[in-house]
C-alpha cells in the first residue's frame, strides 16, 4: 500500500492531469500570444487590436483620467514597489518563513529584470 504525504491545509488533488492540462494552458497560451504580437512588433507592423484599443481609450480621455493613471503608474513603479517588496520580505524572514521571502525576493528581482530586458529588446523606454 502506497502512502502519500498530504498537508492538512491543503486536500489532494483528484484529477491531477486536469490541472496539469489547465496549468500548461494556462503558461503557453499567453507565452503564444505574447510571442506572436512581439514579432509582429519587431517587424513593424501595426497590430489592429492595439490600434483600436488605443482609439477607445483616446475617446475616454478626461482630466480625472488623466490623474488618476499618473497614481497608477505611481504605484507600479520602482519607488514604491521596492520598498514595498523589502517589508514583505522582512516580514517573512522574522516569521521565521525563510522559503517565502526568497519566493517574494526572486519574483521581484525575476520582474524587473523581464522588464529591462523586454524593454530593451522592444526598444521602449
Amino acid at each position: 500500500m502506497q502512502k502519500t504525504l498530504t498537508h492538512p491545509k491543503y486536500p489532494e488533488i483528484k484529477n491531477k492531469q486536469l490541472v496539469l492540462i489547465a496549468a500548461l494552458l494556462g503558461f503557453w497560451v499567453p507565452v503564444i500570444i505574447f510571442c506572436k504580437m512581439a514579432c509582429e512588433i519587431l517587424e513593424k507592423e501595426p497590430i489592429q487590436i492595439d490600434k483600436t484599443i488605443l482609439l477607445w481609450i483616446h475617446s475616454q480621455a478626461t482630466t480625472f483620467y488623466d490623474h488618476l493613471f499618473v497614481v497608477i503608474t505611481t504605484l507600479a513603479s520602482a519607488a514604491l514597489i521596492v520598498p514595498i517588496s523589502l517589508i514583505i520580505i522582512t516580514f517573512f524572514w522574522y516569521r521565521k518563513k525563510r522559503f517565502n521571502a526568497s519566493v517574494v525576493l526572486a519574483s521581484v528581482i525575476g520582474a524587473s529584470a523581464a522588464n529591462v530586458a523586454l524593454k530593451l529588446l522592444f526598444h521602449r523606454h
